[in-house]
């Protein structure tokens, strides 16, 4: 995802939006930009990864207030929010300590300043003078991918398969996407710093030209310069009991990138179930019963994921009386939520005058017209 952007504006919320606001705006472009919902458009498939990637970092409080603090600095790999607030303050301890009226320079090297910030060290060439640090590789990009399940395999856990990029560091130049060095660079005299100028403090910084390795060179032929060969490579992951519409799931290091991968992550869809009605850990199925069965009571078997179970039917039940079933719900984890049975009463489909007589006889037993207290 584009560092540069907003996440909050990926997402198309406030920055003072709540967590339920977020959530919603998220799942609303996920469902809209789902590949399955625009095939063979990768442009759609791009923000559908950008809306997840935001999303992933919106969602949790930890990392939302890191990244309101310090901005696309908190995204990258290991960073430390104490150790950033530290360098912040040292840096501006150390503009405090220059003169701001002519006086001397304040000279430091923002590679110094940033030093152990994962993304943000000069990666420089070793082949460089002694005591340049040696190109640290990048965390790769984490891989979004979508596990559609049936409801029975989202209860119970599944097994799915997920196809991801990986890139292998290419043999010929070991991944430094270059093959030889040429000629000094003509801008920074060979170093690899140029010196930039704010007012009255002086910083050295990567010179642009040769990207901090002090010299001209000539780009890999055998991977053409990107360092690496990609391939695809399939990831078979364990969904656990009880995953939900939206859930997601994280396998580090089955991303993509060279060396250091980034993350797999994958969010799970339920589908809907024709009969059962899921409400996070409780799940709620309509059960077709007889007069007899409602008026009478009865005990009657009952299918579940878990295998059947019996019911037990008071007498004199009414049509949409609910009934529970303490822990046959969803179990995650140590929580186990309840199944609830709602009565669904069905007269007889076949045409009977001794049903009807009975029937007409059986009026005698309402205590009280049933539309005694309907009103609109």
């Amino acid at each position: 995802m584009a560092k540069t952007r907003d996440l909050y504006d990926v997402l198309g919320v406030p920055k003072s939006a709540t967590e339920a606001e977020i959530r919603t705006a998220y799942k609303k472009l996920a469902a809209k930009l789902h590949p399955d919902k625009n095939p063979d458009d990768a442009a759609a498939e791009q923000r559908f990864k950008d809306v997840g990637a935001a999303y992933e970092v919106l969602s949790d409080k930890v990392k939302r207030a890191n990244y309101d603090e310090f901005g696309d600095i908190a995204l990258q790999s290991g960073f430390d929010a104490d150790e950033a607030r530290a360098r912040r303050a040292w840096g501006a301890a150390s503009r405090r300590r220059s003169t701001p009226r002519g006086g001397p320079p304040v000279d430091f090297d923002l590679r110094d300043l940033f030093n152990g910030l994962d993304g943000f060290g000069v990666a420089t060439d070793p082949r460089q003078s002694p005591g340049r640090s040696a190109p640290r590789r990048p965390r790769g990009e984490d891989v979004h991918a979508v596990a559609e399940l049936e409801l029975e395999d989202a209860i119970r856990g599944a097994e799915v398969a997920v196809t991801v990029p990986v890139h292998d560091p290419c043999s010929h130049c070991h991944g430094a996407g270059v093959t030889s060095a040429g000629p000094a660079c003509e801008r920074c005299g060979g170093s690899g710093r140029v010196r930039v100028s704010h007012g009255s403090l002086e910083m050295l910084t990567t010179c642009e030209s040769c990207g901090g390795r002090g010299s001209r060179v000539a780009p890999c032929t055998a991977c053409g310069g990107r360092g690496h060969h990609t391939r695809t490579e399939q990831v078979k992951v364990r969904i656990p009991p009880g995953a939900d519409d939206g859930s997601t799931l994280r396998i580090p290091g089955k991303g993509s990138g060279v060396g250091a991968r980034g993350d797999l992550v994958i969010e799970t869809r339920v589908r809907p179930h024709p009969r059962v009605r899921r409400d996070k850990l409780d799940l709620t199925f309509d059960l077709p019963v007889t007069l007899v069965e409602a008026y009478a009571g009865a005990k009657v078997e009952v299918p579940t994921f878990d295998g059947p179970v019996t019911v037990t039917i008071p007498p004199r039940s009414q049509s949409g009386q609910k009934l529970r079933l303490k822990g046959r719900g969803v179990k995650r984890g140590k929580e186990r939520g309840d199944l609830y049975v709602v009565l669904d009463v069905r007269l007889p489909d076949r045409p009977s005058i001794a049903v009807e007589n009975a029937l007409r006889k059986a009026s005698e037993g309402y205590s009280r017209s049933p539309r005694e207290d309907f009103e609109l």
